[in-house]
């Protein structure tokens, strides 16, 4: 269970400090998430729920004729 804090977090996030190595952090991107470029915490998840949208203009033609 996680337990609200005291936004110790929230507060080192916005002044630019990584919140667990404190260091002036410029985030770095891997693999699609965010990350702190010292310590390596994932500060952004690759995947928050966001979803795919689904293919409406596909062109390609798989019917294998000429």
């Amino acid at each position: 269970m996680i337990d609200q804090g005291d936004g110790t977090f929230a507060k080192r996030m916005a002044a630019g400090l990584c919140p667990r190595c404190q260091t002036n952090m410029p985030p770095v991107d891997v693999h699609g998430h965010i990350q702190c470029s010292v310590c390596h915490l994932v500060i952004s998840e690759c995947c928050q729920g966001e979803q795919a949208d689904e293919f409406t203009n596909c062109t390609t033609d798989n019917s294998g004729g000429e």
